[in-house]
């Protein structure tokens, strides 16, 4: 069954406009296919812990705060799911503070491209600028997390529930739907590309060079998922949809972080 996790980063949760224009779009998904399921998470009603700055996440490839908030369950979600989609409005030409903390608490994760095979879209809304600078940043995070995107979505409103042009907006979500519905299904396979390539090069030679104790969880990720032996990002790719038969890296780490 395809699944789609979002996740939008507003305080004003189920009542913003980022938040409605992503439901103009998951609506429009499950309306082309009843098999899709989504579910949408907002800061409104989950717990999100700031960031420590311990470094155990990329250390011992474990966050202590997870046991302590919905983390974990947010980062369940996003591993089970078909297709991802990640929202903010734009607060002084960013992401808002509760986005940051979303990513803030996700390090590791960027570092061993956790999310390697999946594609997904952003969204943003404001009130007057900054609707590139914040797509730009959502779409960086988004590569980071190995997530190829393959669409954005953006609108102009001010107060929460107040979008100017509704009809437009729920136009150019229902256009986006329709275009991204091969990668929720699974119709069409996700591919490389230059963004995804680059953030792959880094990563290997972060790894490769300073994968020592402080980095022992990423280095780890890297030696079980077998992204060492691999020259490309596409190769990453062949590793994760090619080999069906086998135990999700993902899923083996989080079972065993689970026992621990």
């Amino acid at each position: 069954m395809p699944t789609v996790f979002a996740y939008v980063g507003s305080p004003h949760g189920n009542r913003s406009n980022t938040y409605a224009l992503t439901k103009m779009m998951l609506d429009r998904l499950a309306e082309k296919d009843n098999a899709i399921r989504y579910e949408i998470f907002t800061p409104a009603e989950t717990t999100i812990r700031y960031c420590k700055g311990c470094w155990t996440c990329m250390s011992k490839g474990l966050c202590p705060q997870d046991q302590h908030d919905d983390m974990a369950m947010l980062k369940e979600r996003m591993e089970d799911a078909s297709f991802i989609v990640l929202g903010s409005p734009v607060y002084t030409i960013n992401v808002s503070a509760q986005m940051k903390t979303f990513f803030d608490r996700l390090p590791a994760w960027l570092h061993t491209m956790r999310l390697a095979g999946k594609a997904g879209v952003t969204v943003a809304t404001t009130a007057g600028n900054g609707l590139p600078e914040v797509q730009n940043y959502l779409g960086m995070m988004m590569t980071s997390l190995g997530v190829k995107t393959v669409g954005t979505l953006g609108a102009h409103g001010s107060l929460p529930g107040h979008l100017y042009d509704p009809d437009g907006a729920r136009r150019d979500a229902h256009a986006l739907a329709d275009e991204v519905y091969p990668y929720v299904t699974g119709e069409r396979v996700v591919t490389t590309d230059e963004y995804l390539e680059e953030v792959f090069k880094i990563m290997k030679q972060k790894i490769a060079i300073g994968g020592g104790s402080v980095l022992a969880g990423d280095l780890e990720y890297w030696t079980r998922a077998g992204y060492l032996d691999c020259t490309c990002f596409g190769d990453v790719l062949a590793k994760k949809l090619g080999s069906s038969g086998e135990m999700n890296v993902s899923a083996q780490v989080r079972e065993e972080g689970r026992r621990t």
